[in-house]
């Protein structure tokens, strides 16, 4: 079965348009997005997620984001370093590319 690409391509393609290194492999299910090779974000089941840590993961818990998490088969929960695009931003790309360019900052280039 082949994967439907639409969501992908929507936020690759239109909502980081104006982004530059971007790049995006096919992961388990989803995909995971890149700058300049450093991963940066995630697509899994149509939702967006960023990569964040110290100040900038501070900042979007105290907006409200919520982490990326999974149950194991061992029904342990994993909290990732990952947080949810909320749906709002998703319709504002300005504001979506300014918290992208955030983690693209605070990852790749420090």
């Amino acid at each position: 079965m082949k994967k439907d690409t639409s969501y992908h391509d929507y936020v690759v393609y239109d909502l980081m348009n104006n982004l530059s290194h971007i790049t995006s492999r096919a992961m388990m299910g989803g995909w995971c997005i890149y700058s300049k090779g450093i991963p940066f974000s995630l697509i899994i089941d149509n939702q967006v997620y960023f990569k964040a840590k110290g100040e900038l993961a501070d900042k979007l818990a105290s907006l409200g984001w919520n982490k990326f998490n999974y149950k194991r088969t061992d029904g342990k929960v994993i909290s990732m370093c990952y947080w949810k695009v909320p749906d709002e931003l998703m319709d504002n790309q300005e504001k979506f590319e300014e918290v992208a360019e955030s983690a693209i900052l605070t990852l790749c280039y420090t």
